[in-house]
């Protein structure tokens, strides 16, 4: 499988990745992780920056890290790419197409992430009042390897702290 063309496309998307992503200016995830069928368990965060305008658009760039340990091997993941969020009333629906590395299990590969997210976000006034806000989150990830490793899911349930007023 070739992974070159996933670079380039990733390398042209982000060019105009210069909007707020919606409403909020940016974005750190903490959380509580699993991958692998529960078999590794670990940490997970992520940061997004959409930038200094608050006009309500969707697309953020986005880095992404991960450390999973468990079957005596510690599993590292760094990626980054595209975020696009959308909100929906009380909650936040997203989904990101990532580039990156996969290394620690005896291997290091180029990889791919494909995920999506939902974040709650309160009431909507609550949540357009205040420049700093904390809420839950989830998010699901499938993460494709090349070469001979197998790809793998991973499944993240933590906090979401949001920076910038809506």
């Amino acid at each position: 499988m070739r992974i070159r063309p996933l670079w380039v496309a990733l390398a042209i998307l982000l060019v105009p990745a210069i909007a707020s992503a919606d409403g909020h200016r940016a974005r750190f995830f903490a959380a509580f992780s699993a991958a692998s069928g529960s078999v590794l368990k670990g940490a997970h965060f992520n940061f997004d920056y959409a930038g200094n305008k608050a006009d309500h658009k969707y697309l953020a760039p986005m880095v992404d890290y991960s450390v999973h340990d468990g079957d005596g091997f510690q599993r590292h993941t760094f990626t980054g790419g595209l975020n696009l969020s959308r909100r929906a009333r009380q909650f936040v629906v997203a989904g990101h197409a990532l580039g990156g590395r996969v290394w620690g299990d005896g291997s290091a590969d180029w990889a791919g992430t494909f995920g999506a997210v939902i974040e709650w976000l309160g009431s909507p006034t609550e949540a357009q009042l205040k420049g700093v806000v904390v809420r839950p989150k989830v998010q699901t990830d499938w993460v494709l390897r090349s070469g001979a490793a197998d790809s793998f899911w991973r499944v993240s349930t933590g906090i979401v702290v949001r920076f910038g007023k809506e």
